[in-house]
């Protein structure tokens, strides 16, 4: 044999191995899948949304926030470079394909999965729609600035804005509040997941519009002419002590009225925000896992969907707000608002 021809042969098996080796790593360098809840619970047709390989845990909580905390940042994306893990909601508008390319082409740990069976025992409270009821067309978000009165403080653009990076629907925007307890263990926290596939150009801004509205801490004073969040103003009337800021809070965040009404737990028809209800505690504190229903062209750049709907969240029903138990509603309405 030829010295060239064994040369040859020598040099296509050296890289026939390296172009394995190559594939093995980038194999091996997927992110981990992991399923929240148990599997036998998801619907098959969202089971099919699932990549071949992934491991499960019953326990919903399981994906590591305290971590993500300790990066001591309000708001946190997945697709920022220093987050190795990113979580999803697995429902029929879940993106899971482009997820699933983008976690690893960002090289991501692991993709934690989330799906929950709704307990029907836990009450809902519907907070009906206003103008959106009179259209029923997905252009209606085109016209949406047209509607909405621009925001003093949040002028946020619509779902169609095309600049920044992707956040595909299913895909979560997480929220961190201050340690107001700091001896209770919990994590203060809200996780906002997008039903839609936006730009971060518009989830960004909708993430720090909701966060001030829910609990902002860049002011904690009260004053007649503050501008202050919802729990920040109910602070500000019964003591620092009386409310604690949301503790894993979860925001679902549709692009119609009626997405947000017909999600699974939720309220039904079409409606500008629905939310669980739970009995009042001492002091106020939402459950863990407490969940609400927005709809995004009735919340954005405006303010009274979610300012109401985490009043339910901590246990006032619509009958405790009506009569402004507490001061509920004068936050909600009375020049305290992020626009």
């Amino acid at each position: 044999m030829k010295k060239t021809t064994i040369i040859a042969i020598i040099l296509s098996v050296f890289f026939l191995v390296v172009g394995f080796g190559i594939y093995g790593i980038s194999e091996m360098n997927e992110p981990e899948v992991i399923v929240l809840g148990n599997p036998t619970d998801i619907p098959s047709n969202l089971q099919s949304k699932l990549p071949n390989a992934y491991r499960w845990t019953p326990n919903v909580d399981e994906f590591p926030i305290e971590k993500l905390a300790a990066l001591n940042r309000k708001i946190v994306a997945p697709y920022d470079k220093d987050v190795p893990y990113v979580l999803v909601s697995l429902n029929e508008h879940t993106d899971m394909e482009n997820i699933m390319k983008q976690a690893n082409e960002q090289r991501k740990k692991a993709v934690y999965v989330k799906y929950e069976k709704i307990d029907p025992n836990i009450p809902v409270s519907p907070y009906m729609p206003d103008w959106e009821k009179l259209f029923s067309l997905d252009f209606v978000d085109a016209l949406a600035d047209l509607i909405v009165p621009p925001a003093f403080s949040n002028n946020v653009p619509n779902r169609f804005c095309t600049t920044g990076q992707t956040l595909f629907s299913g895909g979560s925007i997480l929220i961190f509040f201050p340690d107001d307890f700091p001896n209770d263990g919990k994590t203060t926290s809200a996780t906002y997941f997008f039903h839609y596939t936006s730009k971060s150009c518009h989830h960004n801004g909708m993430a720090v519009h909701l966060r001030r509205n829910m609990a902002d801490w860049g002011s904690h004073s009260h004053n007649p002419l503050s501008v202050v969040s919802q729990i920040d103003c109910m602070k500000g009337h019964n003591g620092s002590g009386f409310i604690k800021y949301p503790i894993n809070l979860i925001a679902n965040i549709y692009k119609s009225s009626c997405d947000a009404g017909g999600a699974p737990g939720s309220c039904g028809g079409c409606v500008s925000g629905c939310a669980q209800i739970f009995s009042a505690s001492t002091p106020r504190e939402n459950p863990s896992g407490s969940k609400m229903w927005i709809s995004e062209p009735n919340e954005r750049n405006q303010w009274n969907v979610t300012r109401h709907e985490i009043m339910h969240n901590y246990g006032y029903n619509d009958t405790d707000t009506a009569n402004n138990k507490e001061n509920s509603d004068h936050c909600r309405t009375n020049g305290h608002i992020y626009f």
